[in-house]
């Protein structure tokens, strides 16, 4: 299941995994291009959240089929993955939707 962040205006910013656990990453608006792709990250399950950051990044969360909560995000430079957020969880833990993220990393 995709998530959905607005950010910057009008442009939507979806997540979703493919049949094969990576990460996915669309941007685009309603009545405009859209453009989608893989971000490289794999491994992961479950249905990952999204949250704009106060910077216009863009960061999603979602948990490995190891069990970690993993960390993304994407800026002017591209994709980044964070440390480790949390270890322990069931790979079909769905992490909660994020409105806005105000810290810088």
């Amino acid at each position: 299941m995709p998530t959905i962040a607005s950010v910057q205006g009008d442009t939507l910013h979806v997540v979703a995994l493919g049949t094969n656990g990576q990460l996915w990453y669309c941007a685009g608006t309603v009545d405009d291009y859209w453009d989608c792709n893989p971000t490289g990250f794999t491994g992961l399950t479950g249905t990952p959240a999204v949250a704009d950051g106060a910077d216009g990044s863009v960061h999603a969360f979602a948990v490995g089929s190891d069990g970690q909560l993993r960390h993304f995000w994407h800026d002017h430079a591209g994709w980044h993955e964070a440390a480790q957020v949390a270890t322990g969880l069931a790979p079909t833990a769905c992490p909660m939707h994020a409105y806005r993220i105000d810290s810088d990393y």
